[in-house]
């Protein structure tokens, strides 16, 4: 086998490097902003629909996480710093990249949702109230004046404004449950939907050519599907059902026009209709990838989405009338030309019965390469086909890559989701084990030469199979993982605890079970060397979680490294820390996988 470590900081470089682009979003029927992180972090760019040149109008250290479109040619703009992901907001004229700053405090959270309609607002929410919630702002772009529509909502978003000023708003009542509203000036709720069941909300919008709100959401329903309520009876009609949930959706300006998209299996699936008549629906065709996100044009001739392809980094594509989409700006003559491994669609059965969707990437090299077992955040999330940097170097460094979409996974419907849920949690990292004796199943030479990696929740799903099942794993990566649920539900952002708790389990009622399941607790059954990555500024999993674990390992001359970077919060979003990072967590898998290669 091809030695790689005189090879890992170049591929590091190489792959962590490549050029993305994101959140495209019309300014005008000509023009439009996106995100392009050539810089190494994403800043704001312009460019012409009927043209191939774009122009860079920030260039900040820090990253943007929102983009938002304005009026009189203004864009609303989010950035944090180090990672903290206390975005302050500002209006940039892309003119001449000047602006103006909306908000100026960094001891707190500002997250932009949408411009009124006549372009005099911006929307967003933020917790500076005592208690720690969200409240929910609309924000006067010429005055600065602020008006509280909603004051300690806690997790509220607005999906969408009518011309009278009246909000949609959604609001989280725990962390798989919400709620739905018209939101008035005075402060007044009028409720859309509250079920009597589970109900997921994941966007909505108003319809006044059909009377009423589209809603994406799965009451009543294993999937997630796209509802009609009619505003003057309150009845709920299924527009759109699915063998998969609909991810998204936007309404064309003039109302007639919709576009959506069906997470099958994965891949996104890109539809578009007249609103009258949805069963004549035309699939978008679009190379398998997953889209970002949707923008029409003002005059709801052009549609705009991000897309993401398996095998390399996001574009931005145009659909126009013909039914297709196309690439809208051509590749820049530097930008590194790479070519990623398609996943395999798989799935194994686990320990009672039920199959376990999975993504296979072959290094290439057969049952000669090492194998890591990828498992992903949330859990609420679920790990998708798209590029993904971290997994295709990890791939081109020679190790084969299962990624796994254990219970508690989004994506396969309402009952899986809750298969992990409180008291049920270690099912899911039972999981994991089925997964590895899958992979022996496929060759018994990867005996002795699986590890674990995950980050976030992934990161505790890794701590916990190194401590439950410690005799399958040659090596684990935690990437800002949490090794103890009571020190992290204690310090984690009081904005996120509560819907957390309903998750994992209450400080106050299952404190028990909460140690119980902590790998911490078992750190004495670790055997395989660990490697801890976290950011300094991390508000989700905070710090703490990695030092008292390297501590712990360290006290009993345990195997562990450790990186910490003082400039990153939750992960590794500034590339250069990314190729620092990932190239380290390579050097030390192999050094564990075969400490006798050659230089």
């Amino acid at each position: 086998m091809e030695r790689v470590d005189t090879r890992i900081h170049a591929l590091a470089e190489e792959i962590f490097s490549l050029r993305s682009e994101s959140m495209p979003t019309w300014i005008d029927d000509s023009r439009f902003a996106f995100l392009d992180d050539r810089s190494g972090v994403p800043n704001l760019f312009v460019a012409e629909a009927q043209g191939d040149s774009r122009r860079q109008v920030t260039s900040g250290d820090e990253r943007v996480q929102s983009l938002i479109a304005g009026a009189d040619d203004t864009v609303i703009v989010g950035t944090d710093v180090g990672g903290n992901e206390r975005q302050q907001l500002r209006s940039i004229r892309i003119g001449d990249g000047g602006g103006t700053a909306l908000t100026t405090n960094p001891d707190q959270m500002f997250e932009p949702f949408l411009v009124s309609p006549d372009g005099t607002e911006v929307l967003y929410r933020t917790n500076d109230g005592q208690s720690g919630e969200f409240s929910l702002w609309a924000h006067c772009l010429d005055s600065g004046e602020r008006t509280c529509l909603w004051e300690d909502a806690g997790q509220v978003r607005a999906h969408d404004m009518n011309p009278h000023g009246g909000v949609l708003a959604s609001l989280l009542t725990s962390n798989m449950d919400a709620d739905l509203y018209i939101v008035g000036r005075d402060g007044s709720r009028q409720p859309i939907l509250q079920a009597a069941d589970e109900c997921w909300i994941l966007d909505a919008a108003f319809a006044p050519a059909l009377e009423g709100v589209l809603v994406l959401t799965n009451v009543g329903r294993d999937f997630v599907g796209l509802d009609l309520i009619d505003l003057n009876t309150g009845d709920r009609t299924a527009l759109i059902d699915a063998d998969g949930d609909v991810e998204t959706f936007k309404v064309a300006p003039d109302g007639k026009r919709l576009v959506w998209s069906v997470n099958e299996a994965g891949y996104s699936r890109v539809y578009v209709a007249d609103t009258s008549t949805l069963a004549n629906a035309q699939h978008i065709q679009l190379p398998e990838g997953l889209v970002d996100r949707f923008s029409w044009s003002p005059d709801g001739e052009h549609l705009l989405l991000g897309w993401l392809p398996p095998t390399s980094p996001s574009r931005i594509y145009i659909v126009d009338n013909g039914g297709s989409g196309r690439q809208i700006l051509p590749d820049l003559a530097d930008d590194r030309q790479f070519e990623g491994v398609a996943p395999e669609t798989i799935s194994y059965q686990t320990f009672d019965g039920r199959d376990i969707p999975a993504f296979w990437f072959a290094a290439g090299q057969g049952d000669r390469s090492p194998v890591v077992i990828d498992v992903h955040g949330g859990p609420e999330s679920q790990r998708r086909p798209g590029f993904h940097p971290v997994l295709q170097y990890l791939v081109a460094c020679g190790f084969n890559v299962l990624t796994t979409n254990v219970r508690g996974s989004t994506g396969y419907g309402k009952e899986y989701a809750h298969l992990d849920d409180v008291d049920l949690r270690l099912d899911s990292v039972r999981d994991l084990e089925s997964a590895h004796r899958w992979i022996l199943a496929q060759s018994p030479a990867f005996a002795d030469r699986v590890a674990v990696m995950g980050q976030s929740y992934g990161g505790f799903m890794t701590l916990s199979a190194i401590t439950e099942y410690p005799d399958l794993w040659f090596a684990a990566v935690d990437v800002v993982g949490i090794c103890n649920f009571v020190t992290f539900l204690e310090r984690t952002g009081a904005y996120r605890r509560r819907h957390r708790e309903a998750e994992y389990g209450s400080l106050d009622r299952d404190r028990e079970l909460l140690t119980a399941i902590s790998p911490i607790r078992k750190v004495d059954q670790i055997t395989a060397p660990l490697l801890v990555i976290h950011g300094k500024n991390d508000p989700r999993v905070p710090l703490y979680e990695a030092q008292q674990l390297v501590a712990l390992l360290e006290a009993r001359a345990q195997p562990v490294q450790s990186l910490v970077y003082d400039n990153e919060g939750h992960g590794l979003s500034k590339r250069d820390n990314r190729i620092d990072g990932y190239a380290q967590a390579v050097e030390f898998l192999w050094s564990v996988a075969e400490p006798q290669r050659e230089s």
